[in-house]
């Protein structure tokens, strides 16, 4: 592991040594992650996995890995930190950038354990069956989402694991 520590004028301007090491870190759990995940990686989960890579005593906060993250957005716009709804942020490590109605289908996602249908985008975000259909479209084509076509319900259903799993760890934890 990469063993910078943090110094005063790191933390004070959210830059430095320690940052940029913490980054690579991030983007090396996102890359080994994606297969999984798609490349949408729950914020607290990107902390948990990151603290098991760091010396004992080396404490990171939430913080820590949202201004890593804000100090390599140079590299383009494919890495970045969203907030789906108030509670909710993930780290995305996606070719696109998430747009707009991207934002809003993972916040419904969000809501929703985790998955979500065309329909479900159509009901409660009042969009066109176009709309939904481009968005669906663009998760599964980018492979964000893994793709259920045997759900009970007869409809297509795309799972976010990252989502839908912390979602379940955080009830398992109450």
């Amino acid at each position: 592991p990469l063993a910078s520590s943090r110094g005063l004028f790191d933390a004070f301007r959210g830059s430095g040594r320690f940052y940029d090491e913490l980054a690579v870190q991030i983007l090396t759990i996102c890359m080994q992650t994606r297969d999984l995940n798609g490349g949408l990686l729950d914020l607290e989960e990107c902390l948990k996995l990151l603290r098991k890579t760091r010396r004992a005593g080396d404490e990171i906060q939430l913080e820590d890995v949202s201004r890593a993250i804000d100090s390599i957005t140079s590299l383009g716009r494919g890495v970045g930190v969203r907030s789906l709804g108030q509670n909710r942020r993930i780290v995305y490590s996606v070719p696109d950038e998430l747009n707009a109605d991207s934002e809003l289908a993972l916040s419904e996602a969000s809501k929703r354990g985790g998955k979500i249908t065309r329909e479900d985008l159509i009901n409660a975000l009042r969009w066109s069956s176009e709309r939904a259909e481009a968005t669906i479209g663009h998760f599964i084509r980018s492979g964000l989402c893994w793709v259920d076509d045997q759900d009970e319900s007869g409809l297509q259903v795309c799972w976010f694991p990252s989502i839908a799993l912390s979602k379940m760890n955080a009830t398992s934890e109450m």
